[in-house]
């Protein structure tokens, strides 16, 4: 109960820096409502639900920020009971700025928690009351929309949202130690590839303030390295055939690409894959045993290329 009546009280503190003072009615009046007197939950806080405020220039632009006002609410009612009952406290420390670690892990989880598919279901659709004003502005004459909700919102609801999160943010953990253990298994060539647009996908679900933001920026770095380990090595050389493989780390890795084949005089040169090994099939009638006969062997790997030169025997 401590955790929610803190949560209260935030958004409490919120709604109160919204609502209309006394002092600001007199500089407006009133040119239409949706009632004829404003309900009493718009100034109030009320036990099971959210009360948000806010104004636009029309009625849909104001309706508009009234539920970006809600899902705040509800991230940063989210980020606070999991600052204050997960383990995931532990995984930030104090930074330069003096933000305390519980500070940043909020501010985190509420960018994070505004990207999860129960913030983007939000709908006013769901309000139990609404109220609006059309305001002008005795100063200048200007008018613009006033817009208040009656959110359900209730203890059970916040525990649900927050496990939720919790769940979501432990199998982020577990696809990051996914990729940290692939990086040392790459079955291919094409795999590398694969896997550095799946961290760049993998990257937008981290709030920059997130370590792991630069743990999946390292890990993305360290496969595009692997491109620079790969050689292609010549297992075998026999008249008209040559076998090769990649290899990553003392590992044979496959490719499903065909390398690009050049020779001083071999003719009729082809490759089939088979495996991890690529074998070559040349015409080695123009080839002479006085002269250095050779097979230039390129493959793509990224923006880079891996060659090698395989000499014929005769």
């Amino acid at each position: 109960m401590k955790t929610l009546r803190t949560i209260i009280c935030i958004l409490a503190a919120s709604v109160a820096s919204v609502l209309p003072s006394y002092a600001q009615k007199a500089q407006y009046k009133i040119l239409d409502a949706s009632a004829k007197h404003m309900p009493e939950w718009v100034n109030s806080v009320e036990n099971g639900y959210l009360i948000a405020t806010a104004s636009g220039s029309s009625i849909e632009e104001a309706k508009a920020a009234v539920t970006e006002s809600v899902k705040q609410q509800i991230a940063q009612s989210i980020a606070t009971r999991v600052v204050a009952e997960s383990s995931l406290l532990s995984s930030y420390s104090e930074n330069a700025d003096g933000f305390s670690s519980a500070q940043q892990l909020e501010t985190s989880i509420v960018s994070r928690t505004a990207k999860l598919p129960f913030i983007s279901e939000i709908s006013l659709a769901k309000a139990t009351d609404f109220y609006w004003e059309q305001r002008q502005w005795k100063s200048n004459k200007q008018t613009d929309y006033f817009y208040a909700v009656k959110y359900p919102y209730s203890e059970h609801d916040m525990k649900m949202l927050a496990a939720q999160y919790i769940e979501h943010d432990n199998s982020l953990n577990a696809g990051l130690e996914q990729f940290e253990s692939g990086i040392r298994t790459v079955p291919s060539v094409e795999s590398i590839g694969e896997n550095i647009n799946r961290l760049r996908v993998f990257l937008d679900e981290f709030d920059t303030q997130d370590p792991r933001y630069g743990q999946v920026q390292i890990l993305s770095n360290r496969y595009r390295e692997l491109y620079d380990q790969i050689t292609l090595e010549c297992v075998q050389v026999s008249k008209g055939k040559a076998v090769v493989t990649l290899k990553l780390g003392g590992r044979e890795i496959s490719t499903s690409q065909r390398p690009v084949l050049k020779s001083n005089c071999a003719t009729q040169l082809s490759s089939t894959i088979e495996g991890n090994a690529i074998v070559i099939k040349y015409n080695d009638e123009y080839c002479y045993e006085q002269d250095d006969n050779y097979i230039d062997i390129r493959l793509r790997a990224g923006n880079k290329y891996i060659s090698e030169r395989i000499h014929i025997e005769l």
